[in-house]
């Protein structure tokens, strides 16, 4: 059977403001990666997507780069409230102004793609070494590990990143705050 190296950031209680770098070192201080990929609905930007960002760029070698997905076509059909997401051009924009800002004078490239299946680039790019996801979207890591060892891709990393609560107990996601626009308040 194929080893395949898992980092799980054990991320503190989320603070109102979302993780800093600081707070991220201050989990992991494990080896760079030199192109880091994740993906994401990356609507109504919220604090989940925060922490899967801000993982990213600590992640990434100075110099290195970032790959996000941004999730559009047929991975947004079975989503909740669909017709409130935001356009893809939106949601990239948002994710790269989060990333510059939390990458501070960090010269990492920012490389938006958008993402129309779960694999995406993990199994057409063999430089990216590292795949940040989240507790939910890690299902997905046998099926990419499978498909990039057909190609004889190098392995990759795998850092997953806790899902965040909010103070009910649900799960902090996009389709929570769209349902809040629908039905107002949480």
């Amino acid at each position: 059977m194929e080893k395949i190296t898992y980092i799980r950031l054990p991320l503190p209680h989320i603070p109102q403001n979302g993780y800093s770098i600081d707070e991220i070192k201050d989990v992991y201080s494990g080896p760079k990666f030199n192109k880091v990929a994740l993906g994401g609905t990356f609507d109504r930007l919220h604090d989940g997507h925060r922490a899967l960002l801000s993982a990213a760029v600590h992640l990434t070698k100075d110099e290195g780069s970032i790959v996000v997905g941004v999730a559009d076509g047929p991975l947004l059909y079975k989503k909740e409230h669909k017709k409130l997401i935001q356009p893809i051009e939106k949601r990239i924009h948002t994710a790269e102004r989060y990333l510059h800002t939390v990458s501070e004078s960090k010269p990492i490239k920012i490389l938006p793609t958008p993402l129309l299946d779960r694999a995406g680039p993990l199994v057409t790019d063999p430089e990216i070494d590292c795949l940040i996801a989240s507790e939910e979207t890690a299902s997905a890591i046998g099926m990419i590990d499978s498909e990039r060892k057909k190609k004889f891709y190098p392995d990759l990393t795998y850092a997953i990143v806790p899902l965040l609560m909010n103070e009910h107990g649900q799960k902090i996601s996009s389709s929570l705050k769209r349902g809040e626009v629908v039905y107002g308040g949480t």
